[in-house]
């Protein structure tokens, strides 16, 4: 299998990609201070006397006293025309040529869906309507979700077959299932390289994966089909707090991700970068390098802070229900825990439903030290094993305040405090001088101060 692999390496076309002008989504509300958001320095307007706080699908209305200073509210615009937004990227792809020129009509595409997308299923829908229109047929076209939620393949599955036919294919990746998964080649440390079969066996993938800033907690390049499309042990390889900590490591880790994108025969890939809400704010497609340095250059633009350290931060989780996972979680906590002051307080505001895994149990085990917890972490493959390194690492100098829909006993056995409601919140703040909200707080990258 090559994926999109038959045209030379050598070969460039000249990108033509919409340019657009966007606002920072970051928001800070601090006492007499002024915040850097990516090449620009902003100053704050004063807070009112009553603000919302968006998170999934909670509003949170809230007042604030006078000695919480200012609060500004900065937006990325969404691109307006999604469909159109689709074609461009599709038609006239950063150094590459037009995709109905690259693909056969009777090759097997599978689609390599990073559920973290925003507005995954109108996104998807969108990309594959525009590969029928241009000669591919539905019955050669697979999706793979990334994701074992079944909800979300159901979703998706509705509307493809709703709105294309109901001859497209989708299925959950299961990195637990030894016959969904083959053997690819051995990077140059000998390490194996298993990924999802049906990956494996198309003619053509094409990955289409949410933007992260170079900075992100788990980035491992512009495509991440590996290790998101892996097997159980490599993913937990990757999903190491000590390695992903680790700049030397977590270069080698992206080097190993980027070794399997090249035994696949990936040259080409489609990155949406997120505009908060669940929105789109712009989609991107191209060949590797040129694809991964101009979302760069868009996420370093919309999603970069440079903050100093505040009291309390208050990490707001974006996008639809699905997206309000561990993982994700793990993402707002992680920037958060970068811009807190020490011995300062973090909330994380989410609608958290899923269940605590095997990681985080490790956090109940009060008769051992959180180093010995933190090394047995560090080798747990276990989905939510990341997220509980995370979590203990912030507890190690902070105050933790989670914001879901799990029992409140839950939570409070992983030594993580909980916050019910707005009133709850507003007290909080009131206690802690200076306060900074990151409003979709999984996209950002918080600069070291």
């Amino acid at each position: 299998m090559l994926g999109l692999a038959r045209l030379p390496l050598g070969l460039r076309y000249a990108p033509n990609y919409q340019k657009g002008q966007f606002q920072s989504n970051i928001g800070l509300l601090r006492v007499n201070s002024s915040i850097s958001v990516g090449k620009m320095t902003q100053r704050s307007h004063s807070i009112p006397a009553s603000f919302s706080l968006e998170f999934g699908a909670e509003k949170w209305h809230s007042t604030a006293s006078n000695s919480m200073g200012e609060f500004p509210s900065p937006v990325i615009e969404p691109c307006g025309d999604l469909v159109a937004a689709v074609a461009q990227a599709l038609s006239q792809p950063i150094d590459f040529p037009p995709l109905a020129d690259a693909v056969m009509p009777d090759d097997q595409v599978v689609f390599a869906v990073d559920p973290s997308l925003p507005s995954l299923v109108e996104v998807v829908c969108e990309v594959l309507k525009w590969f029928v229109e241009h000669g591919t047929e539905p019955h050669n076209m697979h999706v793979v979700v990334a994701d074992n939620q079944t909800r979300v393949a159901e979703d998706l599955t509705a509307r493809l077959h709703e709105q294309i036919s109901a001859k497209v294919s989708v299925e959950s990746h299961d990195p637990d299932n030894p016959e969904g998964i083959a053997y690819v080649a051995a990077n140059e440390e000998s390490d194996p390289i298993y990924l999802n079969r049906r990956i494996v066996d198309a003619d053509v993938v094409v990955p289409i994966t949410c933007a992260r800033p170079a900075s992100a907690l788990d980035y491992m390049g512009v495509f991440s089909v590996f290790p998101l499309f892996s097997d159980r042990k490599t993913r937990g390889n990757f999903y190491s707090l000590p390695k992903l900590g680790n700049a030397e490591e977590h270069q080698q880790l992206k080097h190993w991700a980027d070794q399997a994108a090249w035994w696949l025969g990936l040259l080409f890939g489609i990155q949406v970068v997120p505009a908060g809400g669940n929105q789109v704010a712009e989609i991107l497609a191209g060949q590797t390098e040129p694809l991964e340095q101009a979302c760069q250059t868009r996420m370093n633009k919309l999603w970069q802070a440079d903050a100093q350290p505040a009291d309390l931060v208050v990490a707001l989780l974006d996008g639809a229900p699905s997206q309000h996972g561990w993982y994700n979680v793990a993402r707002a906590l992680y920037n958060a825990n970068q811009c807190v002051a020490p011995g300062g307080s973090i909330v994380v505001c989410s609608n958290l439903v899923e269940a605590v895994g095997s990681g985080l149990r490790r956090l109940r085990e009060t008769h051992d030290t959180p180093e010995d917890i933190a090394k047995r972490l560090a080798k747990d493959a276990h989905d939510d094993a990341l997220a509980a390194s995370v979590v203990l690492e912030a507890l190690a100098d902070h105050h933790v305040y989670l914001v879901s829909q799990l029992r409140k006993e839950t939570v409070e056995s992983l030594g993580i405090g909980v916050i019910e409601n707005e009133q709850q919140l507003v007290h909080l703040m009131s206690q802690h001088a200076t306060c900074a909200v990151l409003r979709a707080a999984q996209h950002l990258s918080i600069l070291p101060n």
